[in-house]
Formats: C-alpha cells, structure tokens, sequence
C-alpha cells in the first residue's frame, strides 16, 4: 500500500529521525575523514507500508574530498530490550568519483510490532537508549578496505525538554464575559520537529473543584514562550480574584498519539487591589 509520508503521522517522524541520527553518528568514527555524508530532511522520503513494516526510501548524499574513488556501503540495525529488530537501515554499495559526489540509495525499515509507545515516548519527552549494531563498509585506493562491525548502546532525545511553567507570574483577565487564568510557559524542542503540533489540553483546580479548563495547540519551534489561557467560570474568576487558595494545574501534552502528562502545585494569593 502505497501512502503519503504525512499520512504515517509522528511515529514514522520520530522513527526516521531516530535511525538517520544514528546513521550519521555511527558511521562517522569509521568513514573515511574525506568523505561527508548529508542525510536528506526528514519530510522527503517515500513509503510504502506492508503488513507491520514500514518502509522508506532515499538518498543520502556523500561527497568524496579524496584524491581516488571511495566505495561505501552500511547496514545499521536497532533493536529493543528483548531483543527483536526495531529498524533497520541500508545504504547501498555505492562508489563516489574523487572530487566529486554520489547519491547513495538508502532503506529504512520499521517494525511496528516490535516498538514499545513507553520507548517510542520516553524519546520525545525524556530521551533513552537504544541498542544497535553496524556494520560499515569502505575499498579505497589500492583496494584498501575498512570493515567494521560495531555493538553500541546509544542515547537519543529528549526531542521536546524543559517545558515549564511560571505559576508566580499568573494572570487573572476578565474581558467581557470571557475569564481566563493565563500562565506563562516555555518550551524547548529540536529543531526537527519545528512547525509540527503539539496540543494541550487539561485542567486547573483546588482541592475540592475543577476551576478552570484549556484546549489549544502550539506549533513547536526550538524555543517557544506563551501562555496557556485557562477558561474560568464566572464563579471561579469570582473566587481567585478575592480568595487565597491551593491550586493544582494538570497538563497532558500530546504529539499525535503519544501523550505526556505535567503536574504542579502552588499556593495561589489573589492579586492586589492596589
């Protein structure tokens, strides 16, 4: 079945960009110092998907600063706790002409069955490891050859950190019939998942009552501010507004979906008359 990289949503996304990371970190050590890989950007690849196995394919690009051809080839594979083939990725034999550069045919293989959505999470919100071997291939000048077959346990993310939220600097607003509580809030991603959306939706409350609710969407970038606008029953409003309280602000953040959830306390004191 043929489908649009769009349509296979944020776990072909974080997928692809897990296993071109590693393609370009891993190979890096053993390639030749002369030849420089650029991977293509995550939104070019073409994929298909067959039973549980999601497959794209591409090009990398290599340019070769040597004075003689390089012949390259790498096979890099991720594999979870117990085990079983995560993805795995192939970059064809391919020779590039000294001076000049090649277009290396390149396969991405993901097993859907096999990943867990605690990793699959864990990488956008926390940042994990991953086990991987490589095997990586280069014949140069003279028929020269360096093979390397590598086991490593490797970190990637987190892809979204350091979200906070600065209850001290609340505000109260009434315009109209419309309350809100907004609370300033920053958040840090890489930058590969800019201009993709994040949604937000969640509850502020005290001990005994939902007070106010919030239903948005936030595009990412690499840091981003704003504030995240409560709506407030007139009553609630009523009772901030002139009443100290404990309040508790509960936050689930979500990629697609995979979700995360944020909670924090604070003494809340109602703003001054003067």
């Amino acid at each position: 079945m043929k489908v649009g990289y769009r349509a296979l949503g944020i776990f072909t996304t974080v997928w692809t960009i897990i296993v071109i990371i590693l393609a370009v970190l891993m190979v890096l050590p053993v390639v030749p110092k002369a030849v420089d890989i650029q991977p293509p950007p995550p939104d070019s690849w073409s994929s298909t998907i067959t039973n549980d196995t999601v497959t794209l394919k591409n090009n990398l690009t290599a340019r070769d600063n040597n004075l003689f051809p390089t012949e390259v080839s790498l096979v890099i594979e991720l594999f979870n706790d117990n085990g079983n083939v995560l993805a795995k990725f192939t970059a064809n034999r391919t020779t590039i002409q000294p001076g000049g550069t090649a277009q290396i045919p390149v396969t991405l293989e993901i097993n859907r069955t096999s990943i867990d959505s605690t990793k699959l999470r864990s990488v956008i919100f926390n940042g994990t490891n991953f086990k991987a071997l490589l095997y990586f291939n280069s014949k140069s000048l003279l028929n020269f050859q360096v093979s390397a077959g590598i086991n490593a346990s490797i970190s990637v993310g987190p892809l979204i950190n350091r979200a906070e939220y600065d209850l001290n600097r609340s505000v109260l607003e009434q315009v109209g019939n419309n309350n809100t509580l907004s609370i300033p809030y920053t958040l840090n991603s890489s930058s590969i998942l800019s201009d993709r959306n994040i949604t937000i939706n969640g509850t502020v409350s005290n001990d005994t009552q939902v007070l106010g609710t919030i239903n948005d969407t936030i595009v990412l970038g690499q840091a981003v501010q704003g504030s995240l606008d409560f709506n407030l029953t007139n009553e609630a409003y009523t009772h901030l507004s002139t009443s100290p309280d404990h309040l508790i602000l509960n936050v689930t953040v979500g990629i697609g979906d995979l979700t995360w959830n944020y909670q924090v306390e604070r003494d809340w004191q109602p703003p001054s008359s003067g």
